[in-house]
Formats: structure tokens, sequence, C-alpha cells
């Protein structure tokens, strides 16, 4: 059996503003060298370290302000990243002080806990732990797993909860010698929105969220609770905070618990129309980029909330199988998936609005969150975690670039070594490149690249890799200049002529250049060069001719004002002149033959 501890924060005057809240959602990096080896499963010394700078670093960011003025309301630390008692010092420390905000809350999962340990962060006047899960029920072959929640009151008061996990994890429970304690309470905290309506929150940790418990689910007993806490009336179920370190967030089971949650029944005076599922869980990478693992951190609401799904907007998609790992279980039972891109090291900052404030009609057409910004973990500012909202287009051009391998048939090893330092310089100039520049970039390079990033497949990432391709041979013949321009590729000098180039992938040929007359990205100031791919990547046949109807005298001849000279070479026809080439000037003078031809 599972107890429900009610905690009445209404009774103390805590209050939240009706219309909108500011969360942190902190993915710090926690690989399993992190950890000990054996149970507890703890830090190691050098990772405690890096864990309590971490945990300064959330701490610091859900200080700042907004632009909107909101305060941080919510401060969210996943399982295992707070290091013990250590851990817990700095919260207490820093949540103390006159900078840190009254009316706010922060939940974070500690590091395993020896019986001791436990005993040491359960003790004092302000802590509070139920009944069940006191010390003294804790044997000395056990250790705990927990979470701690801290409220700074209206006046300066500072009290914390300890809530053990309930159900360990197959990693936790598959050891040789001591267990995991498993706790048999979740504490449910109760306030008011400034406009009278009540909110309630609780806290699961990792596996707890798939657990069953004797004859029911976790949820279940929760909304058991609930249920009965309510009377004759209704309470809502505002909000339920999933601490994880979990490396397959998107799993069936978890996702089968979401719709399960949404479409249970049984008990209906505990309202689930317009809850919050937050998902905060640890990194899969030390840095921003891709990971298949863990990450994944999101907010998933009810098929009823009032929210409409933006188009892309930056930093979150709307999920889907794309985001959930080819899971469609979401989008089937139409729950609302907010989900945040970055799956690597970073802290995320929201504005969540409130469902019930949103009101009804096309005037009041309202996203589920706002001003929604990555923040870096332990390292410099870069464009997916840049202090501020994180482009779509942004986030998968750098992710792409991250896997961007150079690879090509065989060549000189001088020849090899040349377009290796080209390749990289291309890759340095995309990142430079804004969301918008992106978009047109990428739309130009492949006629199957569409306007929302979060949608972009396999072709837009062979899209990108010929362009990039493309533009480290040409920059190892001659200079590139203008990697950033707007409409092309970029800019080369051949022959002393400028010639803004152009790479395209398409079915064949013909169709790159009907893409690329499409666009019209002509300058009649300018020799234009267009680097066509077709699927199969075959020659060009130049007796095929050109419908570009370009005037194609020869390179080194000024283009007059009023028309621009197009050329067209094949990509594999490039690679042909590279194979052959001994010198950079080689591949120069090939480039410059074909056109002449």
């Amino acid at each position: 059996m599972i107890n429900i501890e009610f905690v009445d924060l209404t009774k103390k005057e805590f209050t939240f503003p009706s219309e909108r809240v500011g969360m942190v959602l902190a993915q710090p990096y926690l690989p399993a060298r992190s950890l000990t080896e054996k149970e507890p499963f703890q830090l190691t010394d050098e990772h405690k370290r890096q864990q309590l700078q971490i945990l300064d670093e959330v701490l610091s960011v859900a200080c700042l302000s907004r632009d909107s003025g909101l305060k941080t309301h919510f401060t969210i630390v996943p399982e295992y990243c707070m290091p013990g008692f250590e851990g817990v010092q700095l919260v207490e420390n820093k949540l103390s002080s006159s900078n840190w905000p009254t009316g706010t809350i922060l939940i974070a999962g500690t590091d395993g806990l020896t019986v001791d340990q436990y005993r040491e962060i359960g003790e004092g006047n302000s802590t509070h732990v139920a009944d069940c899960n006191l010390p003294r029920q804790v044997s000395s072959s056990k250790w705990v797993n927990c979470a701690v929640v801290w409220i700074k009151f209206a006046d300066g008061r500072l009290d914390r909860w300890i809530q053990p996990k309930l159900s360990a994890a197959w990693e936790e429970e598959n050891v040789c010698h001591e267990k995991m304690f498993r706790g048999r309470s979740i504490y449910v905290f109760k306030g008011k929105f400034e406009n009278g309506g009540y909110f309630l929150f609780c806290t699961l940790i990792c596996f707890d969220w798939i657990a069953r418990i004797g004859n029911l689910d976790t949820f279940e007993w929760l909304l058991h609770g609930i249920h009965n806490e309510a009377g004759s009336g209704q309470l809502p179920v505002t909000w339920i905070f999933v601490i994880q370190r979990n490396a397959n967030p998107s799993h069936q089971t978890f996702l089968d618990r979401i719709q399960q949650f949404f479409n249970h029944n049984g008990y209906p005076n505990a309202r689930k129309d317009n809850t919050c599922l937050v998902f905060a869980n640890t990194a899969g990478k030390a840095g921003p980029g891709p990971s298949s693992e863990f990450g994944s951190t999101s907010m998933v609401f009810s098929p009823r909330v009032p929210f409409v799904d933006p188009n892309c907007y930056p930093t979150f998609s709307m999920g889907g199988p794309k985001f959930r790992d080819s899971n469609e279980t979401l989008r089937v039972y139409h729950c609302k998936d907010v989900f945040f891109r970055e799956r690597g090291a970073g802290i995320h900052s929201i504005v969540q609005n409130i469902p019930e404030s949103v009101g009804s009609g096309p005037s009041n057409r309202t996203i589920a969150l706002e001003d929604a910004k990555v923040y870096p973990i332990s390292g410099v500012s870069e464009a997916r975690a840049p202090k501020d909202p994180v482009p779509a287009a942004t986030k998968w051009l750098h992710d792409e670039l991250d896997g961007m391998c150079r690879v090509h048939p065989p060549c000189s090893p001088f020849i090899d070594n040349e377009i290796e330092k080209a390749h990289f310089r291309v890759v340095k100039g995309l990142r430079k490149l804004s969301s918008k520049e992106t978009m047109r970039k990428m739309k130009l390079a492949s006629d199957e690249v569409g306007e929302c990033p979060d949608e972009w497949d396999s072709m837009a990432s062979k899209g990108l890799r010929h362009v990039v391709r493309t533009l480290g041979v040409v920059g190892t013949a001659c200079p590139l200049r203008g990697t950033c321009a707007k409409s092309f590729h970029a800019t080369a000098v051949l022959n002393d002529q400028q010639v803004d180039v152009v790479a395209i992938r398409g079915d064949s040929h013909q169709a790159c250049e009907e893409h690329l007359k499409a666009h019209d990205v002509r300058n009649p100031s300018r020799h234009l060069l267009l680097i066509s791919r077709d699927s199969q990547n075959t020659l060009r046949n130049k007796r095929d001719g050109s419908i570009l109807e370009w005037n194609s005298s020869s390179l080194d001849k000024d283009p007059k004002i009023t028309e621009t000279r197009g050329f067209v070479i094949g990509y594999q026809n490039l690679w042909s002149i590279v194979q052959g080439a001994d010198r950079v000037d080689d591949i120069a003078a090939g480039i410059n033959e074909k056109l002449s031809n």
C-alpha cells in the first residue's frame, strides 16, 4: 500500500500566478562511470565535485530575471544529480539567501544514500519525512534513493520534504548484496492560484511512474488518494514531476502509462483534464548535440488542454515519432507532447501557461510554453545553448554537422589533406548561419526540404552532405567567400572571376536544374556554377545540355549587367577531376576546363 501524504500550503498563504509560471529544468550529463559500480550507487569524488558545480549553475539560472518579470516557481533537478548531504547544504545555502525569491519550489534527486546519510538529511525542525519512511524504518542493509522538495514561503521560512523512491529499476534491483529501500508514501502539495483556484503537484522518481505496487499502478494510488481528499468536490492534478536517469525515456511502457493515466476513468474527483506531466531526465552527452539515449526532457498534457500546436517553435517540438524514437503512442492518443529538442547537457528555462487561464475562441489561441531558452552547462554558450531560444533549423543544422564525416573516393594524400582542411573551414562557416539563412540554403539544396525543420528527414541530411562535400572540393581548388551568403551556397573565385556556387541534390541532373530555376538566385553581375548530384551519383553528360537558358559564354569573359552566365557540372564529374589531380591547381584547372568546353 502507498500512503498519500497531503501538505496544505494554503494555510501558509502560498500562491502562484493564475496565468503562467516560470520553470527551470536541469538536464546534466551523468554517465555510468560517474556513479560507483556497487550500491548505493553514489557519485564518485570527481563527479561529485562536477555535480556540485553544475547544481550551482542551475541555481544561478533559476535566479535570473525574465523579460516578463516572472520568477522561477519550479526548479527541477533529475534523479541521482544531487550529491547527498553536500548537495543538500549547497541548495539550502542558496535558497536561504535573500537573492532567492520566496513563493518558490525546488525538487532534486539525490544519489544513493547510506542509512546514516539518509538520517543526516532527514533531521531538523524544517525537515519532513513520512512516518513509514523514517530512518528507523530502514534496516542497516538497505540504501535509499530519494527526492527532496524544498519550499520557500512568503515569510522566508525554508522547509524540505524527503520522499524515497517507491520501486527499484532493474539496475537498482539487480544487485548482489544490499537492496534499495522502497518508500511507501507520496507527498501531494496543495496550493492556491491568485484567482482562488487550487493546484496540486507531486514528484515521482523514474521507475515509480511505471511501477505496479500491490494491486494498483502508482498513478492509481495517487489518483485514489486525491479522489478521497476531494470529498464531495473535485481537486485538479496540476503537475506530476517525474525526475529520471533513464537511458530509454520513450520506452513503450513509459508512454503507455501516459495514455493510461489520461484515459483512466476511475476516481472522478481527481481531475486530469489540465494535468501537466513533467519528465526531467539527465543528458545523453556532455555538451549539446544529438543522442540516441537519455535526454528527452518533456512536458505532456492531456488531449483536452486548450493549447494549440505551434509550427516548429524555437527550443521545443510537439514530439511525434521522429523525437520519440519512432514511437507513435502519444500522437495516436492525441496527447500534447512538448518535447525539448536538446538531448545533450543543458538547462531549460521556460514559462508554462496555465491551461485553466486560456479562454475559448480564436482570439485566445495559446501555446503551452513561452520564452523557452537553453543555457549551457559547464561550458561556453554555443548555437544550441545560447542562453536564448534555439530555432529548430539551427538545432537541426548543428546536430547534422556534428556527425558530418568527409567521405569521398580515394585521391592523392596531398589532395586528401587539403580537402580535409577545406571541409573544416566549410563546416565552421555553416555553423555561423542564422536560422533564416539555414532555411534558405537547405531549401535550395534539395527539392524535398519543406518549411518545417522538425519534418526534415534523410533527404535533407543528404542535401546538406552534398553541400558540404561540394564546397569542400571547390574550396580546395580556390578561395571561398561568403559561405554565409544569403541566397546561394558560397562564392568562389575561379579564373579571377567571382562565381556563385550552388549545390543541389535531386532525382536527376535535370531535376536539379529545374529546382535551381524555380529558386531564381541569379545575380546579373556574377557567374553562377551549379554542382548537381542525381540519386545514383552518375556522371552528367554535357551533351544533354542545360534547361537553364543562360548565356553560356566562357568564364574568362565578364558578364554583361543584364545577363548571368550559368555553368553546370555533375558531382561525379567534379570528383573525376579530383581523382586525377596531384596539385590543388590541377583541380582549379580541371574545373575551368569543364566550364570552357
